[in-house]
């Protein structure tokens, strides 16, 4: 656990430098036994990999207030296919989140541009829904 967590450590550090300046929070990274809780609902912990961790961030993204996920993948990739499958189970538990599933095979397909920009419509959208929740959301009387 601890080695795993500190591998994981050093690679969000290496990430994270590339995007210095562009993006202002980055969520910290979990222990790994507390991702794999996450995603308890959709796959049994005992399923390590990809999938697994894919669903916890998922959830982590949702609950740090990110307006949309995104699971780009190889072409026939079954954790990630597996994935994909899930992910309607999550966004329907999950506010309806908009969820984005691109398939990757070295080539071109068309309309990617239309639904990358109807998933940006879609996040922004959610994202304003959320603000005009919280907004209302009713404040507790003092007495």
């Amino acid at each position: 656990e601890y080695i795993t967590q500190f591998v994981a450590n050093l690679d969000k550090q290496k990430i994270q430098k590339q995007f210095e300046g562009e993006i202002e929070h980055f969520c910290t990274e979990p222990p790994m036994k507390e991702l794999l809780t996450l995603a308890n609902g959709y796959i049994p912990e005992a399923i390590r990999g990809e999938a697994i961790l894919s669903i916890a961030k998922s959830i982590e993204y949702y609950q740090h207030g990110y307006s949309g996920i995104v699971n780009t993948a190889p072409f026939q990739c079954l954790p990630s296919t597996t994935v994909n499958s899930l992910l309607e189970l999550f966004k329907r538990d999950f506010d309806n989140i908009p969820v984005l599933k691109m398939a990757y095979d070295g080539t071109l397909q068309a309309g990617e541009q239309m639904r990358i920009e109807a998933f940006v419509h879609q996040a922004r959208q959610f994202s304003e829904r959320l603000q005009h929740t919280k907004q209302n959301i009713p404040q507790k009387v003092q007495r």
